[in-house]
């Protein structure tokens, strides 16, 4: 399905028989369908269909904001290493501390870790 970006030049709310209320606001940027009939689907929450009208503008890609933050990415992997290091010897000794056999794979993996 192709969905287009689009700004909603008029606030507009539709309240379900149940209650639910779909509050779109001036100025936001939508997700929608393409238009038919003169209507759009919008996906939030709820996906609604609702005048075209409200919205300007078609744009297969969002606007990007000068102070929007990017998405939450990957962690460095020499971080995510030394993280796993320091997960694995903590392991270690909190079973040294309680008295029991430590797994092979835990020892082999701090002895290849070391040998770095």
């Amino acid at each position: 399905m192709k969905i287009f970006y689009r700004d909603c030049v008029k606030s507009f709310v539709l309240e379900a028989a149940n209650g639910d209320r779909l509050e779109l606001y001036k100025g936001k940027e939508y997700i929608t369908s393409p238009i038919e009939d003169g209507m759009v689907t919008v996906f939030t929450k709820y996906w609604v269909k609702i005048p075209a009208n409200i919205f300007e503008g078609e744009r297969e890609k969002p606007k990007q904001s000068l102070y929007e933050k990017p998405p939450l990415g990957l962690k460095p992997k020499s971080i995510a290493d030394e993280e796993r290091h320091d997960e694995v010897c903590q392991a270690i000794i909190r079973y040294i501390e309680a008295k029991k056999p430590i797994p092979k794979e835990w020892l082999k993996e701090y002895h290849e870790r070391i040998e770095k």
